[in-house]
């Protein structure tokens, strides 16, 4: 099964923890124009963004990464990052996040 299976089937692909282990989080996040998740950071996880959808703008320490469909960025444990689409159309991004600790998030 694809990642884009995994996605289609969730009930809201918008927004679905589609594989949860102690050692990774996949999920499937989207963002309609101008919306975001506010900066923050992880200090025990390293995140790889994947673009499902549209284009999705990652800002990662002093890094901008705009990120079109089937573009990755990875964003190491300890740099602050925040998630924008700064489109006129909706985003997605598959994040994978390692290992699976979904508490490790410090918001800035």
């Amino acid at each position: 099964m694809s990642i884009f299976d995994l996605i289609a089937a969730a009930p809201d692909p918008a927004r679905a923890d589609l594989f949860v282990t102690p050692e990774l989080i996949l999920r499937s996040r989207g963002f309609e124009p101008g919306g975001s998740l506010r900066k923050h950071v992880h200090s025990h996880l390293d995140e790889v963004f994947i673009g499902l959808l549209g284009e999705t703008t990652v800002y990662a320490g002093d890094a901008v990464i705009r990120l079109g469909v089937g573009e990755t960025h990875v964003v190491p444990r300890g740099i602050p990052h925040e998630i924008r689409n700064e489109s006129d159309a909706p985003s997605r991004l598959a994040i994978v996040k390692s290992p699976g600790d979904d508490d490790d998030t410090e918001w800035l």
